[in-house]
């Protein structure tokens, strides 16, 4: 019976997804109707474009990958029932982290340099998210507020 049940969330779950994006697909292709002046080459562009060469799919990795992260981590901040609005310094801390690491250890193989630094960027970015679960246990702060000070802190300081 509760395997039933588990089941039935996991379809609801799944239905309320593809619900979702197929309401942000249908807005975007109804903002491409009307925004632009040849909408068929708009949406080929933007739903086939990335996938044409390797370029445009680099490219798009790139811009996509950190954001996957960043909800990735939010996620986990979520399903502990807690509310994290510092992704974004999470984020900055954490390239300016694997830079740092791959500008110290030029002489690392790609493979393994890659790794460690990778590795330091979610470590640091942790640690700023953990400051907040600090805070709310030590002075019972709202870790919301303070997830998002900390965040606003660190991306002026690592943008400077």
């Amino acid at each position: 019976m509760k395997q039933k049940r588990h089941f039935e969330n996991i379809l609801v779950n799944l239905g309320s997804l593809l619900i979702t994006l197929g309401i942000a697909f249908l807005l975007v292709v109804i903002l491409i109707m009307f925004l632009s002046k040849e909408p068929g080459k708009t949406m080929h562009y933007f739903f086939i474009g990335p996938f044409l060469n390797k370029y445009y799919f680099g490219n798009m990795l790139n811009t996509s990958i950190p954001l996957i992260f960043t909800g990735l981590g939010i996620a986990i901040a979520f399903t502990a029932s807690t509310f994290n609005l510092g992704g974004e310094g999470q984020v900055y801390s954490g390239a300016l982290t694997a830079t740092v690491v791959c500008l110290a250890l030029p002489a690392m193989p790609g493979i393994v340099g890659g790794s460690l630094a990778i590795i330091a960027a979610i470590a640091v970015g942790a640690l700023l998210a953990g400051l907040s679960g600090y805070f709310r246990m030590k002075w019972g702060t709202a870790e919301l507020i303070s997830s998002f000070l900390i965040s606003g802190a660190v991306v002026l300081i690592v943008n400077y």
